[in-house]
Order: C-alpha cells, then sequence, then structure tokens
C-alpha cells in the first residue's frame, strides 16, 4: 500500500501532524496545543449487501494490503501497521513478530472514535480488578504496567426474515384453603391456610 492512501491533518496554527483527543470532537496539536475541530464526512453511511460486497474483493479501491498475524499465546489475529514488524497482542499482552504474510482486508468506510482517554480506561480497569478478589496476579501487573492500548473492532450488521413457530402456555394462579392439624402448647389443634395453584391454558 503506497504513501498515497495515507490522509494526514496538518494542524491549521503551524502545519504540523495533529493527534485525536478521545472525548472531545477535535485533533490536537503536539506541538503548539492548538485544538482543530473534526468536520464529519459529507456521505452517508450506507449498508451494503454481504453477498454483493464480497464479490468486490478482489477491485483494489475495496481492500488494501495489511500485515496480519495469529498470536502463539492467544490465538487472536492481529494487524500491524506498515513497517512495524513485532509488537505485543493486544488482546493478551504477549510479545509477536511478523511472518512474512500479508492478506487483503476490506477498507473501514467509517469508525466510532474513542470517547475516554487512556488514563480514563486505565482508571476504570483497576477500579474493576479491585473488585475481583480471585484475579490472577498477572492481570494486576498488567494493568499497573499501563499495558492497556485501544484498538478498533471491525462489525457487521445483519438483516434477517424469519418465520418461526413456538408453542406455549399461560399460567393463572388460583387459592383453595386446604385445613392442617398441628401442636401447640402440647394439644393437637386444627389450622387453615391458603394454598395457591397454578391453571395453565
Amino acid at each position: 500500500m503506497g504513501d498515497q492512501n495515507i490522509k494526514t491533518f496538518p494542524c491549521r496554527n503551524c502545519g504540523a501532524d495533529l493527534e485525536f483527543k478521545p472525548g472531545i470532537n477535535s485533533l490536537k496539536c503536539p506541538y503548539c496545543s492548538a485544538e482543530n475541530e473534526i468536520i464529519d464526512g459529507k456521505g452517508d453511511i450506507k449498508e451494503l449487501d454481504y453477498t454483493a460486497y464480497l464479490q468486490k474483493l478482489e477491485k483494489e479501491e475495496e481492500t488494501e494490503e495489511r500485515i496480519t498475524l495469529n498470536c502463539e499465546s492467544c490465538g487472536a489475529q492481529i494487524s500491524l501497521d506498515k513497517n512495524i514488524t513485532g509488537d505485543e497482542c493486544p488482546f493478551c499482552g504477549s510479545k509477536v513478530v511478523a511472518q512474512s504474510r500479508s492478506v487483503k482486508v476490506i477498507k473501514p468506510k467509517s469508525l466510532l472514535p474513542f470517547q475516554i482517554t487512556k488514563e480514563q480506561a486505565a482508571g476504570h480497569f483497576k477500579h474493576w480488578l479491585k473488585k475481583r478478589w480471585f484475579a490472577p496476579n498477572k492481570v494486576k501487573k498488567f494493568a499497573r504496567m499501563d499495558g492497556l492500548n485501544g484498538i478498533y473492532a471491525p462489525y457487521w450488521t445483519y438483516d434477517c426474515q424469519t418465520t418461526t413457530e413456538y408453542k406455549g402456555q399461560r399460567g393463572e394462579y388460583y387459592y383453595t384453603t386446604e385445613s392442617y392439624t398441628t401442636e401447640e402448647n402440647g394439644e393437637t389443634v386444627t389450622r387453615t391456610r391458603e394454598v395457591r395453584h397454578t391453571n395453565w391454558y
């Protein structure tokens, strides 16, 4: 994939590359601290027919080349950025090294940005861990090392039409009075009580 496919966002104040700041609708410049508003795309997000879309995967404009590998510890599939040959698995934290293999993946049409910062996510995670007495020590150590990294998870939505047959019953309660005997102060006495039953229809 050539550099012409990478879109950059220069700062309107100093021209440096911008960084996304979670929680606000803007890109923040790491050099002059200027915040540049993110302008929403004008195009509509359209649902695509899954079968028809699979037939377009061979077209270059619908896919992009990415280096992918499977984590040997947890089995997760990981995608690496260009010119990156090693990293940590974002799911289990194990070290991974890329092999000489690349695959075509579907280009995302849109994305939902992060709503909280990395520091806030780490705080929520540590608070959650405090309530887990039997959490493995490795997980607690991972939290102390600030090992959280955000990932974008791709997903598809599906529509379907189904015909379903089922049978069920509706129950209504009713009560009857029954007599029973018990001992009180050494004597046998007769008492009554309400007993609940169910009529099923």
